[in-house]
């Protein structure tokens, strides 16, 4: 096994306590090295993982707070637009109210309108009836002075006198009662 050795290592021999000094190492240097070691991954903890740490977990808290920012947010917005469509619903059935209510009163100015034009409508035909039959009864009055003057001028050259009051009542009774009939 030496030779083996001397092989790998070259020329030179090892003698049996190079060889357990190489697989064993002195105390003090292994004690100055654990320390060394143990101030390295204090320096590193210190330095590097705390920090990196404290990083990590702000970078989480950050998400996780934006995450439920933003899950408040999508429950604020699908409030808003319950709310929304709730408000287009009742402007809707508003417009709906105000139009029905607008046709059931034009409706209502029209029906009455029109009674008014009736109204006035038969005013007017009841008027002008009425000014039908006193020109009608003026021109009869007239037509009856008209005939009694030719009929009195008639029985006075018939007659050869004059008509008295009397007799020219007569004879316009008489005149009138044949007219009618």
């Amino acid at each position: 096994m030496l030779n083996l050795l001397a092989h790998v290592y070259g020329d030179a021999v090892l003698n049996p306590e190079d060889i357990i000094n190489k697989l064993i190492p002195n105390f003090w240097d292994f004690i100055i090295q654990l320390v060394a070691f143990i101030v390295l991954i204090f320096i590193v903890w210190r330095i590097a993982y705390k920090p990196v740490k404290e990083f990590m977990k702000k970078r989480a808290d950050y998400i996780e707070k934006n995450i439920q920012d933003s899950e408040i947010s999508k429950k604020e917005a699908a409030q808003y637009a319950k709310e929304s469509q709730e408000n287009i619903a009742k402007s809707r059935e508003e417009a709906n109210r105000i139009v029905s209510e607008s046709k059931k009163q034009a409706t209502a100015e029209a029906e009455s309108i029109k009674e008014s034009a009736k109204e006035e409508a038969i005013a007017v035909k009841k008027a002008a009836d009425e000014e039908i039959a006193l020109a009608k009864k003026k021109s009869e009055q007239d037509v009856q002075r008209e005939i009694v003057g030719v009929a009195i001028a008639a029985s006075e050259a018939v007659l050869g006198r004059e008509v008295n009051k009397e007799d020219e009542e007569r004879l316009l009774a008489d005149f009138v009662n044949e007219v009618k009939k």
